[in-house]
């Protein structure tokens, strides 16, 4: 019999939310003599990838098709899909080019994304002048919710459109990345109420699309 005791422990893959107080330390009692039940954890099988505009180059698409073949990924997670140089919002229009051209790939590779919905589209932050790491991300919240609601919504609609309603149901999607460690450059308030936009408009194009998140790190913070 094994004893183990755990702090606080956070999985962020589009986990849940527990109850009670995260620092407190539960004790976990292991009967190896016991009865086995086999458990598959989805997160196992997903690769993080960068940022967005790396799934339109060709060594990355290399690294992406071994992994996929050798040993098994079936999911990529990557941030800044929604940055600028991946042109998703242009002249108050959604655009999907981009987007298409790297889900394109990764469906030809039997692989599926993790959408993390981020960062905001410069012409649609509050802040059009912020900009984070080397890939100059716009970590602002969005200026007007109605106009992120639509923007997502149209997105999310775009992709049922390309790979089918049964195809988008099997994706996952999350807002933003670590909102708690330098990743959203606005309040709490303003996270939530953009998370809760996002949600929303993801579910207004269907209700059984999967949207999960917070991804938060830092704990405590």
């Amino acid at each position: 019999m094994i004893i183990v005791l755990l702090g606080a422990c956070i999985f962020s893959a589009l986990a849940a939310a527990t109850h009670g107080s995260i620092a407190d330390p539960v004790t976990v009692i292991a009967d190896l003599d016991g009865a086995t039940v086999e458990q598959t954890f989805e997160m196992l099988q997903c690769v993080g990838a960068s940022h967005g505009e790396m799934f339109m180059w060709e060594d990355n698409r290399n690294h992406l098709r071994a992994i996929a073949r050798d040993i098994g990924f079936s999911h990529v997670r990557g941030h800044g899909l929604l940055n600028d140089d991946m042109s998703t919002y242009l002249n108050g229009q959604t655009n999907m080019w981009t987007l298409f051209s790297a889900f394109d790939f990764l469906r030809s590779i039997h692989m599926r994304p993790i959408f993390e919905l981020s960062f905001t589209p410069t012409e649609l932050a509050k802040n059009q002048s912020d900009s984070l790491m080397h890939y100059r991300a716009n970590a602002s919240p969005a200026k007007d919710l109605d106009q992120w609601f639509d923007f997502i919504k149209n997105l999310v609609q775009s992709l049922v459109d390309r790979y089918g309603i049964d195809e988008i149901r099997q994706w996952r999607f999350e807002f933003y990345n670590e909102p708690n460690c330098g990743f959203f450059h606005g309040s709490k308030d303003e996270w939530f109420a953009m998370y809760n936009a996002t949600a929303w408009a993801v579910k207004a194009v269907d209700s059984q699309i999967k949207v999960g998140g917070p991804s938060t790190a830092k704990l405590g913070v």
